[in-house]
């Protein structure tokens, strides 16, 4: 800005402007307006004298947001930059934005409250709108592999015995019956069965009872 004093504030923190949209106006009749899209995130000053170079609001580019997201040790080796990534949260309800690893951190970090290790990356997130906004928290599901036609049942409905040989029970003429499988990996829906089981197969949930 130019040193004067201001006329009127026209935009709140929260609003959101297209370029060329009205944001303030000086005594002068000079007026300062949007360079490009965005949601007003603070204002520094409502009204009175400003110097030079002087900030009276700031914006952000919602256009371009990004997530900083944590990964574990245990599956960041699955991540690479590129992949598709699906993005909830509590301040976006039955919403779920997409987006792509754009970068992941050289260094692992260890939390001091869980001692937990991760690797941060971010998230460059697609088609953006007003309902995410700058500073939500989220949590991202990322697709690591597609396996068609997979068949995956509750992870606890495998057992495994003395040998580390897996098993499950398989109702059959109305008897559990113990069949040995091969596991593969554990998912978000369950762990994958790649040997022993078919499609329709119907498992003990709780074979203790």
């Amino acid at each position: 800005t130019q040193a004067g004093n201001i006329r009127s504030i026209f935009v709140k923190i929260g609003s959101s402007v297209q370029p060329g949209d009205r944001l303030v106006e000086m005594e002068d009749g000079s007026v300062l307006t949007a360079e490009q899209a965005g949601t007003v995130e603070t204002i520094a000053r409502s009204g009175g004298s400003v110097a030079a170079g002087e900030t009276i609001l700031s914006m952000v580019d919602t256009a371009s947001l990004a997530a900083r997201i944590k990964i574990g040790e245990d599956v960041i080796a699955d991540v690479q930059i590129g992949q598709t990534v699906e993005l909830t949260g509590s301040g976006f309800k039955d919403l779920v934005y997409t987006g792509k690893i754009q970068s992941i951190s050289a260094v692992a970090q260890v939390a001091s409250s869980t001692a937990q290790t991760t690797v941060e990356a971010v998230v460059q997130i697609d088609d953006p709108d007003a309902r995410l906004k700058p500073g939500f928290t989220v949590k991202a599901r990322i697709t690591t592999a597609t396996i068609p036609e997979a068949i995956i049942v509750p992870a606890d409905c495998v057992q495994q015995d003395a040998d580390n040989i897996e098993f499950v029970y398989v109702l059959e003429n109305g008897q559990a019956v113990r069949r040995q499988v091969t596991t593969d990996f554990l998912t978000a829906d369950g762990l994958i069965i790649k040997e022993g089981l078919q499609a329709g197969d119907e498992l003990v949930l709780d074979a203790s009872r």
